[in-house]
């Protein structure tokens, strides 16, 4: 095994934008050393060391941190923070995939600029989330008015020399919802 190959990749920190903090490529935030005054007496300062801050959940999976602008503390997400300091975006592209589909992994090599939709699939190819397309079909779909066994029943009757207004007499549908799931262009995905 060669050396280089077990040399970890070193720890970068940059820049939070507006803010006095530094984050890394491996997903921490550190506040930056700075000279802090009291609000209500500004003879009282002090000196704030520079530290890693701590890092928080969200409850979905998502690390947030809580920075100090001024009085106020803002929360931002981590991913972010990692993503606008070391990934380009020259599309522009408004989210943050993570790669391996580990919300909390805000490294920087698991990080990529995203449109909705190519998150959106990303999430569907790795399994974080269901096709809508797949899952709101047939019996599963909120307006179908048919289960399964009707539509096979539907399918045989169609063989024999019944009309699809007999047909659709047995049925809550119209002649024309008869016509195509007779014909396969209703319920396509359902076999005989």
């Amino acid at each position: 095994m060669d050396v280089i190959d077990n040399l970890e990749e070193p720890e970068i920190w940059k820049d939070v934008e507006g803010f006095p903090y530094q984050v890394s490529n491996k997903g921490s935030v550190k506040s930056l050393e700075r000279k802090m005054s009291h609000s209500r007496n500004p003879v009282f300062s002090c000196i704030k060391k520079e530290k890693i801050i701590s890092i928080c959940n969200d409850g979905r999976g998502y690390k947030f941190a809580g920075l100090c602008s001024g009085s106020k503390r803002i929360y931002k997400k981590v991913h972010r923070l990692v993503a606008k300091a070391f990934i380009s975006n020259p599309e522009n592209k408004p989210q943050i995939n993570h790669i391996n589909g580990i919300k909390s992994d805000n490294r920087a090599e698991n990080l990529e600029w995203v449109t909705c939709k190519e998150n959106h699939s990303h999430a569907i190819k790795i399994g974080l989330a269901k096709n809508p397309v797949y899952d709101n079909r047939g019996e599963k779909n909120h307006t179908a008015k048919l289960n399964e066994m009707q539509v096979r029943i539907i399918r045989r009757l169609g063989e024999y020399n019944l009309t699809q207004e007999e047909i659709a007499s047995y049925f809550p549908i119209k002649r024309e919802q008869v016509s195509h799931i007779i014909n396969r262009k209703n319920w396509k995905l359902l076999a005989g």
